[in-house]
């Protein structure tokens, strides 16, 4: 698995550093509900027509601008990707890689074509997360409209969709300690600021 995502990744200019354990953070199950969240979440949008010319390049540079600027990305350029390790036909089995970009990247063209983004080509379908949890980024492909967004939250613990998803995963008999554990340290860090 790890040699085939390597590859994909390789080719959008990603480097896998590793597969996160199931209890570093949050799961990517929640971080999906980005593409339910709006302006009273702290939603920031990028907006991008099938027909626009320069698609591939303008929301690549998009993607980058609001990567960094809502701290998905750091000095290390590392983040986590929502990645899918179930074999073809199975359950999905979603997991977090940690990743590094490098200098000479194609999130929204090469990604997308590789089918690690999304796909096809230029139709993205994919969350991010910040390495501490409280940054996020999702890439949405709207068919009806013929048009693709980026969503980015800056700030987890205000996206309503994404908080109410963590308590209604918390509620879950089948959830292992570690994963309690983890999903309960990460409500309780922004409990106080959250409105009902």
């Amino acid at each position: 698995m790890n040699e085939k995502l390597n590859r994909r990744l390789s080719l959008a200019g990603l480097e896998l550093i590793e597969i996160q354990a199931i209890s570093v953070t949050l799961p990517p199950d929640p971080i999906w509900m980005v593409s339910a969240c709006g302006e009273q979440d702290g939603a920031v949008d990028s907006f991008f027509d099938f027909s626009q010319a320069d698609l591939i390049n303008a929301a690549n540079r998009a993607w980058f601008k609001m990567a960094q600027e809502i701290g998905l990305i750091g000095v290390d350029r590392e983040f986590l990707l929502s990645i899918d390790l179930a074999d073809e036909g199975e359950s999905s089995v979603l997991r977090w890689a940690r990743v590094r970009l490098g200098e000479d990247w194609d999130v929204m063209g090469a990604g997308t074509e590789s089918g690690t983004f999304g796909g096809p080509r230029g139709r993205p379908g994919f969350v991010m997360l910040s390495v501490d949890g409280s940054s996020a980024i999702a890439g949405m492909t709207w068919e009806g409209e013929g048009v693709i967004a980026i969503r980015g939250i800056p700030d987890l613990y205000r996206a309503r969709p994404v908080v109410r998803s963590v308590t209604r995963m918390l509620a879950r008999d089948s959830l292992s300690p570690e994963e309690r554990e983890s999903l309960s340290r990460w409500i309780s860090t922004g409990q106080a600021g959250i409105p009902d």
